[in-house]
């Protein structure tokens, strides 16, 4: 029996300071709102990016919600997800995610004929 399909490497909060070549051999990239997202950059095309934003709440509510990672994934050909945290903010950093609805985007994502909703 051969090894897993996967492998998850956990990033710690170091912002743009993350090595590239994890993003290099990234297939999916998963994280909160911040600059450590923006090093995507370094991702190949088709890597799935899920970031964890409330942007159709800040949307809603009339607040900026500046979709700027949205862009940054299209610019570099990438497949950009979001999910809806709950206890977010821009500047408390207590946040709930809601674990299924990842657990449901990662399917999505990395299973082939899969998708039966595309990337935003």
């Amino acid at each position: 029996m051969g090894g897993p399909p996967c492998s998850l490497g956990v990033g710690t909060s170091k912002g743009t300071e993350a090595d590239p070549k994890v993003f290099e051999r990234a297939k999916v990239i998963l994280g909160p709102e911040g600059g450590g997202v923006g090093n995507m950059v370094c991702a190949g095309p088709g890597t799935d990016m899920v970031e964890v934003l409330p942007i159709y709440r800040l949307y809603r509510e009339g607040k900026p919600c500046g979709p700027v990672f949205w862009g940054m994934a299209q610019g570099c050909g990438l497949d950009y997800w979001t999910t809806e945290p709950r206890g977010f903010d821009f500047i408390e950093r207590n946040m709930q995610v809601d674990v299924p609805d990842i657990l449901e985007i990662l399917d999505r994502a990395i299973t082939p004929g899969i998708r039966d909703i595309e990337p935003c």
